[in-house]
């Protein structure tokens, strides 16, 4: 064989050895390439109804958030009937968040395997997503993975399995392998009256038609620089600043017990034309708020008010009790006080 021909077939030789490696070498494959759309990417603020439920909950109450007026509220049930309570933003932010360009990998296909996965349509949860009339998304989730963040869920109308790194029954608080009754709203609600601490507060009030008192800061005119204005029973007493800033401390920030159904509101001593207190917080940049102020049941140590956004909240007796009255006792003491001095 010519030389010349040994160097071709070498050539040649290299060349298709190069071409085999070329062809084994792994693709490179973007990590989204790998995994199907489970939810669609969306924007978190056009999302206006959460609704999650299971048909193995008999009692027809699903966990529900909806969005009216940019703020989110959650659908609580009682005795029987259901009214909506705020729910905490935050919350409902996060799992959004989690939801969005939810992505999974296949593990089995048909329905020959629902069972195996409790992700059949009468026994998995289901999750629904809706920005208005349009459906974002509307999947089923059945029980947790293998290892705890992940779960199997699969798309309404769609029998193949995914698999998805997300245990998505703990982003509604079931904490469970499978869902057996409709995630709790409790939790969710957010029963911050006054979020505010007392630092922003300039003044406070409290009326009915019986009884009126205020106590107001050095920034009236009628008070002395460092003393607040406490005025009750007809009198005008100064209070040292550390004192009326104790008594803030000790209303705000405002936190419920929990809520009740504002259709029930004669029940709470809070309709119209009955004789409830007015409690006015004077914030020194935001304006004013006003809580309405209604009965107390002694027996079980709670009472109830009402926000501006028709919010009824249960607080505790003594709450309702230390907005009634104000600081008496700073005021004693400061009249005490001034009669030594006279």
């Amino acid at each position: 064989m010519k030389q010349s021909h040994v160097v071709i077939l070498s050539v040649v030789f290299i060349l298709v050895i190069g071409l085999y490696f070329i062809q084994k070498r792994p693709h490179h494959v973007e990590p989204n390439e790998l995994f199907e759309e489970v939810i669609p990417e969306f924007d978190i603020d056009s999302i206006d109804s959460i609704k999650v439920w299971t048909p193995k909950d008999k009692s027809g109450h699903p966990f529900h958030i909806v969005k009216k007026d940019h703020s989110y509220w959650i659908e609580v049930y009682e005795d029987g009937t259901s009214f909506l309570a705020p729910c905490q933003e935050s919350r409902v932010k996060r799992l959004l968040e989690s939801l969005r360009g939810l992505r999974g990998e296949e593990r089995a296909k048909g329905e020959d395997h629902f069972d195996t996965f409790l992700i059949g349509d009468k026994n998995a949860l289901h999750l629904e997503l809706k920005s208005g009339d349009r459906v974002i998304c509307h999947i089923l989730v059945g029980k947790r993975g293998e290892a705890w963040g992940t779960s199997f869920v699969r798309k309404v109308d769609d029998d193949s399995v995914l698999i998805v790194r997300k245990n998505m029954l703990s982003l509604v608080e079931i904490w469970q392998e499978r869902a057996a009754q409709n995630p709790s709203p409790t939790s969710w609600i957010d029963l911050g009256v006054i979020k505010d601490d007392s630092s922003e507060v300039e003044g406070v009030s409290y009326s009915t038609s019986d009884e009126v008192w205020s106590l107001t800061s050095s920034g009236n005119e009628t008070s002395e620089k460092g003393k607040w204005l406490l005025v009750q029973d007809g009198a005008q007493i100064s209070i040292d600043e550390d004192k009326a800033k104790e008594f803030l401390r000790s209303i705000f920030p405002l936190y419920a017990k929990s809520v009740r159904d504002p259709s029930k509101i004669k029940d709470f001593g809070l309709s119209s034309g009955e004789n409830f207190g007015r409690f006015t917080i004077h914030y020194r940049t935001k304006g004013l708020k006003i809580i309405h102020i209604g009965k107390i049941d002694k027996e079980k140590k709670v009472g109830w008010i009402r926000d501006n956004r028709g919010v009824i909240f249960e607080v505790s007796s003594d709450l309702i009790h230390k907005i009634q009255t104000g600081p008496v006792l700073e005021k004693k003491e400061e009249a005490s006080h001034s009669q030594e001095q006279n």
